[in-house]
């Protein structure tokens, strides 16, 4: 099944074992990130309709969550911290832990993306636009670091 169906994406996205959070938990979370601030506990239990001790404990499951001095979220997946894997959308500058969260998130959070992601073999800059729907401008072919993408018809 080929990633970018919407089968292989949900498929992913409700794995908890991929994911490290349940898929309700995870969106809810990736959508207040994008709105380029840290995010209160507090806020994202309202936002997932859950309590606050539910997402804590949901939280302690994926010791990779960053946090400010605050105790804000700072980052799962999506991150409000500098990387190599720079991802903008609706004006916010934002980051990603790898290449293949940037062509996943666009479709998750229903918004196109500006992408620019450094290449690990060669330093170049790779830029890269995806709609929201997850599909790239014909325009701009996958970029060699998505083996898993074929060509276009």
């Amino acid at each position: 099944m080929p990633l970018g169906s919407d089968r292989a994406l949900a498929a992913r996205l409700v794995d908890t074992a991929e994911t490290g959070l349940e898929p309700g938990l995870l969106i809810a979370l990736l959508r207040l990130l994008a709105d380029g601030d840290p995010v209160p506990i507090g806020r994202f239990a309202q936002a997932s309709g859950r309590t606050e001790d539910d997402v804590r404990q949901a939280l302690a499951a994926v010791p990779d969550t960053e946090y400010d001095e605050h105790g804000r979220i700072l980052g799962q997946g999506l991150t409000l911290r500098p990387t190599r894997h720079r991802f903008t959308v609706e004006g916010e500058h934002l980051y990603t832990w790898c290449a293949l969260d940037t062509l996943i998130f666009p479709r998750v959070l229903g918004m196109g993306a500006s992408i620019e992601s450094t290449s690990p073999t060669s330093g170049d800059a790779v830029r890269v636009a995806v709609a929201a729907d997850g599909n790239s401008p014909r325009s701009n072919p996958p970029p060699p670091w998505c083996p898993w993408s074929t060509p276009r018809t």
